[in-house]
């Protein structure tokens, strides 16, 4: 049986106790770093490219750093070369993005009109170049397993930046700090990062909730679901290999804007109308944006098949993963921004999402007695999870103590997921949710 890209990248990751949605973010990741500029979806005025800010978030060992070494052999495999440093600054990322992040590839060729340095690996096979170089592409991946070492703390002039380039096209032009200035043709981000919560909230500050940051990057939240395995399989050379070799494929295959005819056009049309926005405030923005980010994940889907002309069913598919998603996006930000103890209501919900019986008050102050002056504060903080319906009070039954729980309405398996099941493949959402 033949298995397309995203087929085949689940099976060879499928021993891994790397939550699911982890490492089909990571797959969908590796197809829009490799694709960059090459593939589009027209919309208008603008094109849409498959390019992405994507963040695990979830707590030590739950997986990200597998996730992201994953990501990079398979890219490394395809012949991909294109990594942001480990930990750069705003002005020096600038100057890198402009003189090309693969600037040594013996595929690098220069054009009229552009820089020597400019990096054009992935449009050299482009059909209908712009013979003065103006669709020429400046693209990297930020791939930080640990994104705070990548940012540092509260760098919010960096983190808007990252914002505003995020669907940005022509050329981008700043004045740097050592007073030159710098031309980045096209510039192309995707970024595939990782964090603990503890960690995002040193890494954004509160304010940034006021900015379109949110609408932009997808957070992965990511819990311990599986049993550990002492010595978990590893992933024969071959197989890494024949990925690799897919992934080029794609890259080779998929190019200029994709096909999409009246059914699925219409279908798109139905899912903005059936969309109602996510009940959390904090992701106000996002509705804004969450067709695009719907759009980037069906050109994804698509190359998979190493195909030009979206199906029904890669809008299905991205639609189901972009859902689970919306699902965790809650526990991914925490209490982030909500109150002045915003950080330790998110570590007790934390803690309370990975247990497994009710969490007595005790065992709660035992958590948090670093952090706050006296129990009357943890006393304060439970009654305000209780009033927000984010926590319930469950009573002592014979074999069961009393305690607390997370107040989580499980959709259930196997039943119609809510009134967007027209657009809900439910086998792959039952895949991703019980992963």
């Amino acid at each position: 049986m033949h298995l397309n890209y995203l087929e085949q990248y689940r099976e060879y990751a499928a021993e891994t106790t790397v939550p699911r949605l982890f490492n089909e973010w990571a797959a969908i990741s590796s197809l829009a770093a490799i694709l960059s500029h090459q593939t589009w979806v027209d919309r208008g005025f603008y094109k849409i490219y498959p390019n992405l800010y994507v963040m695990l978030i979830g707590k030590p060992g739950t997986g990200k750093g597998t996730a992201c070494a994953i990501l990079q052999r398979t890219l490394q495999d395809a012949g991909y070369q294109k990594f942001a440093p480990d930990r750069t600054t705003k002005e020096k990322f600038l100057v890198d993005l402009e003189e090309g992040f693969e600037s040594s590839n013996e595929d690098l060729r220069s054009f009229p009109g552009t820089s020597p340095n400019v990096d054009d690996f992935f449009r050299t096979e482009m059909p209908g170049r712009n013979p003065d170089g103006s669709d020429l592409c400046s693209d990297v991946l930020i791939l930080a397993e640990e994104l705070s070492d990548f940012f540092g703390t509260d760098n919010l002039d960096f983190i808007s930046m990252l914002t505003k380039l995020w669907s940005f096209t022509g050329a981008y032009r700043q004045r740097i700090k050592t007073g030159r200035s710098v031309k980045i043709p096209n510039p192309c981000i995707n970024m595939f990062a990782a964090t603990t919560h503890d960690s995002f909230q040193i890494t954004f500050p509160s304010r940034l909730l006021g900015t379109g940051f949110l609408a932009r990057f997808i957070l992965i939240y990511g819990n311990l679901t599986r049993k550990e395995i002492a010595f978990p399989k590893s992933p024969s050379h071959e197989s890494a290999t024949n990925l690799g070799v897919k992934l080029r494929a794609v890259k080779n295959t998929v190019n200029g804007a994709l096909e999409i005819r009246n059914t699925e056009r219409v279908a798109l049309e139905e899912i903005i109308e059936l969309y109602t926005g996510p009940d959390d405030a904090r992701f106000e923005n996002y509705k804004t944006r969450r067709f695009v980010q719907l759009i980037k994940l069906v050109i994804c889907f698509t190359a998979s098949r190493l195909s030009t002309t979206i199906s029904l069913e890669d809008i299905i598919s991205a639609n189901t993963l972009l859902y689970c998603t919306e699902q965790e996006m809650g526990k991914a930000l925490g209490e982030f921004g909500k109150s002045r103890n915003s950080e330790v209501a998110n570590k007790i919900m934390q803690h309370l999402y990975s247990a497994s019986k009710p969490v007595n008050a005790n065992a709660l102050w035992i958590l948090v007695s670093s952090d706050l002056a006296k129990q009357t504060e943890l006393a304060e903080i439970m009654n305000n999870l209780l009033s927000a319906r984010k926590v319930r009070f469950v009573s002592a039954i014979p074999g069961r103590p009393a305690g607390y729980l997370p107040d989580i309405k499980p959709v259930p398996k196997g039943q119609a997921v809510d009134n967007k099941k027209e657009y809900i493949d439910q086998k792959y959402f039952n895949y991703l949710m019980e992963g």
